[in-house]
């Protein structure tokens, strides 16, 4: 499990993690420090691919606006990537990471205000060391206004990517899109 955690006393959050048994047994109950670099680290995701966890989370450590960054936790509690590792970047915040993995790489899906106020929705592609495969991001949903809260599940065949949507300019709705393999929604 993760979370965002304030036990460091400076008004920021930091993220942590624990692993817990098949029968319910908290294994690290002192939590396992995952990412306790300056500013604030919020709003975890995670997801086992069969060999590690792959972390991601909001990050403001630039102070500016958040990124996302990611991080890999062997199933022995031990972080592999102890700075994490930027995933998207950009002029405009990115929030509310979610991940899906289809065993070997991963879809990492976020609210990005990369066009300024309205928020839209997109991902990239990360290998399983950690590699960003796509740079430039993949955009999932431009459409007008909001779309924001992604989440992200792995079928087998394709990704499936949904999200709390206003572009009728009222009213919330769910929208989603599927993404292959390759990026292509």
């Amino acid at each position: 499990v993760v979370w965002h955690d304030y036990r460091s006393g400076s008004g920021y959050a930091d993220i942590y993690g624990a692993r817990v048994s098949s029968s319910g047994s908290v294994l690290d109950s002192s939590g396992i420090p995952v990412s306790t670099a300056n500013y604030n680290q919020s709003l975890p995701g995670i997801v086992w691919n069969g060999s590690n966890f792959w972390l991601v989370w909001s990050d403001s450590r630039s102070y500016s606006y958040s990124d996302i960054y990611g991080a890999r936790v062997a199933s022995s509690g031990a972080v592999l990537d102890t700075s994490g590792i930027a995933l998207t970047r950009g002029a405009n915040g990115q929030h509310q990471p979610a991940v899906a993995t289809d065993g070997n790489s991963y879809l990492l899906v976020c609210t990005y205000y990369r066009s300024g106020y309205y928020s839209d929705i997109y991902g990239v592609r990360v290998s399983s060391l950690g590699s960003v495969l796509d740079p430039s991001g993949i955009a999932v949903s431009t459409a007008n206004y909001v779309q924001s809260r992604p989440s992200v599940a792995w079928n087998g065949a394709t990704y499936l990517v949904v999200w709390e949507d206003l572009r009728g300019g009222s009213n919330y709705d769910i929208y989603g899109a599927r993404v292959s393999t390759s990026g292509s929604v």
